[in-house]
């Protein structure tokens, strides 16, 4: 007698996962979220048949909503003049953070876009050098040239003034 398969019994809902993991992102939700009681019971209520995510599995669906976002950035930047600003900051916690923004003017529309790239906490001391690995990194990450950047935009803090300047340097 052969053995019954396990995907009988599971439900597969799509919408479910890309409303939850939409729902997850723009409130700011931590993974644990899925793993709640309440959380359960509301998602139970609405359809007894509801799939039971773990935190992990929503890790894994929010890692390929970032991924295929990324990528969409990726085309949407491709082959365009861009301009970056940058900056750091230590938050109430002394943690300190750097981010990284793409901007561009379509020159259909003539609108401005501004895209952020990413953000990154920092370990220790803000330093030029790590704003400019990191927004280099960045660059790299959605394949942005030096080539087509038209301008760094930072602060008037000492450190990123210097990040700016050495940014303005690799590019020659």
């Amino acid at each position: 007698m052969a053995q019954a398969s396990v995907k009988g019994f599971m439900v597969s809902c799509p919408n479910f996962e890309k409303c939850l993991i939409s729902w997850a992102i723009d409130t700011y939700q931590p993974l644990r979220c899925c793993e709640e009681q309440a959380f359960r019971s509301l998602c139970l209520s609405l359809n007894p048949k509801s799939p039971i995510l773990s935190r992990e599995k929503l890790g894994t669906l929010v890692q390929c909503e970032y991924l295929s976002v990324q990528e969409k950035l990726r085309k949407i930047l491709c082959q365009r003049y861009y301009a970056l600003t940058t900056d750091s900051w230590t938050s109430l916690a002394n943690h300190g953070y750097t981010t990284c923004t793409a901007h561009f003017i379509d020159k259909n529309t003539w609108q401005l876009h501004s895209l952020v790239l990413g953000i990154f906490e920092k370990d220790g001391a803000s330093t030029a050098v790590d704003t400019v690995a990191y927004v280099e990194r960045q660059m790299e990450l959605y394949d942005l040239t030096y080539r087509e950047m038209v301008a760094v935009v930072t602060d008037t803090e000492a450190t990123m003034i210097y990040a700016g300047r050495k940014l303005v340097e690799n590019s020659t």
